[in-house]
């Protein structure tokens, strides 16, 4: 539909939340349509258009007593509207980027209370600050389950990990998301940048996970994904730890044109094949497995 590569991508990326009903490809293509081929505000104005509709129809359906519907029109609506956000980068101080990933989140989180996973909206310590978490649980038992900590990557925000973290949930992890410096909320409202050093950021986040009584501290994975993967790399250093070379090695999953599907849709390990990798005082595992974590 595109020949711009960048806008390509980007409705690839957005049509792949259909897999999981948080977008649909009958929504996307007839949005796509009317956008201006490489016009940055073409594709704001459709896409947000798309968003604000499917956000009234959630607050309809809600209102009438549909809460299905009503949670299902909430998480395309945030979809969308992180999709019409993207592009509006280009320029920094445009005012409607913090507005338009506001309303992307308030669905989200609207239809995160219409939905039946057990979750926790949870603040992370870190430095002098905290980092924003979402901590899904795959019943409010409180029992003690093997982890998964899944990090977006250099353009995510977290809500775009919820898919990801329910196919783990329904393997019996819970699942910790989370936003790190130059992500997400993290970088839009408190201005924090990226840094090099990603181990000082998942130390933190592990410490965090592990104190949690619902966290078996001898099973946490870790799931870095685009240069995150190198910030998981970072946080095993294989000339120090046994067997780590191998876990990093085989958690590489290329995504990219032409990649087999079958390549990067193998399930995640069940918990019990889970082999564990200490690094000090931090517990990171990796997986076996032809999907190793």
């Amino acid at each position: 539909m595109f020949t711009d590569r960048e806008f390509a991508f980007e409705l690839q990326r957005t049509l792949g939340a259909s897999y999981s009903g948080e977008a649909d490809i009958g929504e996307c293509l007839p949005t796509a349509s009317w956008i201006w081929e490489g016009d940055f505000e073409s594709w704001y104005s459709e896409w947000n258009r798309t968003a604000d509709n499917f956000r009234t129809a959630g607050d309809e359906s809600l209102a009438a007593g549909h809460r299905v519907t009503a949670m299902e029109a909430y998480y395309r609506a945030a979809t969308y509207h992180r999709t019409a956000e993207f592009f509006l980068h280009g320029d920094p101080a445009d005012p409607r980027i913090v507005e338009t990933w506001e309303k992307s989140r308030e669905s989200f989180r609207d239809a995160l209370s219409l939905d039946v996973v057990p979750y926790e909206i949870v603040a992370i310590p870190y430095e002098n600050t905290t980092l924003p978490g979402y901590f899904y649980m795959v019943d409010d038992s409180g029992k003690p389950r093997p982890l998964l900590i899944v990090q977006t990557g250099f353009d995510g925000c977290q809500e775009e990990l919820h898919p990801y973290a329910m196919e783990g949930i329904r393997r019996g992890y819970n699942v910790l998301t989370f936003e790190g410096p130059g992500q997400g909320e993290v970088i839009r409202v408190r201005h924090i940048p990226f840094r090099h050093d990603w181990e000082n950021v998942i130390g933190p986040v592990v410490d965090y996970a592990v104190s949690r009584p619902d966290v078996d501290e001898d099973r946490v994975a870790l799931w870095g994904i685009s240069p995150h993967f190198f910030g998981v790399s970072r946080q095993l250093p294989a000339n120090t730890v046994p067997g780590c070379r191998e876990s990093i090695d085989d958690g590489v999953i290329p995504f990219g044109a032409g990649e087999p599907v079958q390549r990067w849709l193998h399930p995640f390990p069940e918990p019990a094949e889970l082999v564990i990798v200490r690094e000090e005082r931090h517990l990171i595992h990796h997986a076996s497995g032809p999907f190793a974590l």
